[in-house]
């Protein structure tokens, strides 16, 4: 459901960009330039409530397979959440 969106491009360069946008949004300095995720995502095809949804279901199993606590994995969640309204289009 979210591989096509991988497709041609640098999965380590894409987790990269996601985790300096994490440090910058948790206000965490970050020496390089952040795009805001509507940015960021122009160039894909448009991300749907389901892509979304499903990410979040990814995100929340790979949490709990690290062993973080379910009251970690709701914040991270919740966090995540906020920019659906910048990244879902309808």
């Amino acid at each position: 459901m979210l591989g096509f969106f991988f497709s041609g491009r640098d999965v380590r360069q894409i987790a990269q960009k996601q985790a300096l946008f994490m440090l910058k949004a948790m206000a965490k300095p970050v020496a390089l330039p952040v795009k805001p995720p509507h940015m960021a995502h122009l160039e894909l095809p448009p991300i749907l409530e389901g892509h979304f949804n499903r990410r979040i279901v990814i995100l929340k199993r790979t949490l709990e397979s690290q062993g973080l606590k379910e009251k970690a994995i709701q914040t991270w969640v919740s966090f995540e959440s906020l920019f659906k309204d910048q990244i879902v289009k309808s």
